[in-house]
């Protein structure tokens, strides 16, 4: 089975940011679902059913247009393991006891590369292990009736943190197995984490992958997509991460996408976050318009520092509270967190759930702050 993109499956015509016809968009699915044995598992009609059933606090599109409406901020953090039975603990951990609002799983490399035959021996080998080989959980091998099973292990919405240029069939599995969000986008994922892949590619990928959102919200399931930030290791202004926040949120409405949260990652100077987060969302809505799509909701996502971080858990602990107070201070609708492990590679599960409560508190506490000082919501909007 083949583990890259075919020539086949790139769109021929000339890149633009025209909808894809959905008479071609059909012939685009059959041939990526066939791609790998677990993709002749994804039923649409069944998915659509299974989306429509779910309670209302699962589904991440609905969890953050009431977030948005209540003024409040939210917490996601990463994390993926390598085997069913670890992700699905590490899962249950991040809902109970780190109370995180959003629950992720985030892909391994293998799959990022959609080099599913090494997913597939890595999964394995970790199987026998008894812990995890991988950097994350391969979504395409396990398909959906194991992924559905994670989905319904937790109590809160689910979200795909892929990392990757090339997401038609991840997003395909998920989607259907009730993931109700997706993080991802052509530009700003294929400039960040890849040099051998063409941005053209890119796009061309997440145009599908937004096109296949679309068709969900044509059926009545409003999907949430999500814009990554510009994730690059290094700080970088906010003027660049919102002019390509901007750009991959016009060719995700182009498709049809009607929910599209845009991501910055925290340069660590608080009243230049702050006011990064309510330029982006105005931007957005700016182009938006001037493109004549007035229906796109742009929820804003601020992540935790994406450069080095300290090893001393101390400092670590400072900086992970430091980050739920920029999200609450600029008005995030949710924002996606780290651990005091950050410096030392993949949390576990405790201290994952750790980060988390850190940064709720932060939240909370800003959140009392401004309700003590300013009693009447219409002054604390001022």
């Amino acid at each position: 089975m083949a583990s890259v993109i075919s020539e086949s499956l790139r769109t021929k015509r000339p890149l633009g940011e025209a909808a894809i016809p959905w008479d071609e968009f059909d012939a685009m699915r059959a041939e990526n679902l066939a791609r790998w044995p677990t993709g002749a598992a994804v039923d649409l009609d069944e998915a659509v059913e299974f989306h429509l059933g779910l309670a209302r606090h699962k589904r991440l599109a609905e969890v953050l247009r009431r977030a948005k409406a209540e003024r409040r901020c939210l917490t996601q953090p990463r994390g993926g393991f390598g085997t069913l039975r670890l992700q699905k603990a590490l899962m249950q951990t991040l809902d109970r006891d780190g109370l995180a609002d959003i629950v992720p799983t985030t892909t391994d490399s293998y799959t990022r590369n959609e080099h599913f035959a090494q997913a597939e021996r890595g999964s394995e080998e970790s199987e026998s292990a008894g812990r995890s080989l991988l950097n994350g959980f391969p979504i395409v091998n396990y398909g959906v009736v194991a992924c559905r099973e994670l989905v319904e292990a937790i109590d809160k919405p689910a979200i795909m943190l892929t990392g990757t240029a090339m997401p038609k069939l991840v997003g395909e599995i998920g989607y259907a197995a009730g993931y109700s969000g997706f993080l991802g986008s052509g530009i700003a994922y294929t400039t960040s984490y890849t040099k051998e892949y063409s941005i053209e590619d890119g796009i061309r990928n997440y145009q599908y992958l937004d096109r296949l959102a679309a068709l969900y919200s044509t059926r009545g399931v409003l999907l949430h997509r999500r814009q990554p930030g510009f994730l690059t290791g290094t700080n970088i202004p906010p003027c660049i991460a919102i002019a390509i926040a901007v750009l991959d949120c016009l060719l995700a409405a182009a498709q049809g996408v009607r929910q599209y949260g845009l991501e910055l990652a925290q340069t660590l100077h608080l009243v230049q976050d702050a006011a990064a987060i309510s330029v982006c969302e105005e931007m957005a809505q700016e182009y938006l318009a001037k493109r004549g799509y007035t229906d796109v909701e742009t929820p804003i996502t601020s992540l935790h520092w994406m450069g080095a971080w300290p090893h001393d858990e101390a400092q670590a602990a400072a900086l992970v509270a430091y980050g739920g107070t920029v999200a609450a201070v600029g008005g995030a609708v949710s924002v996606t967190t780290k651990s005091t492990h950050e410096a030392l590679g993949i949390p576990t599960p405790q201290a994952n759930a750790e980060g988390l409560r850190m940064t709720r508190m932060a939240i909370y506490r800003h959140a009392t702050c401004a309700s003590t000082a300013f009693p009447n919501t219409s002054e604390r909007r001022r």
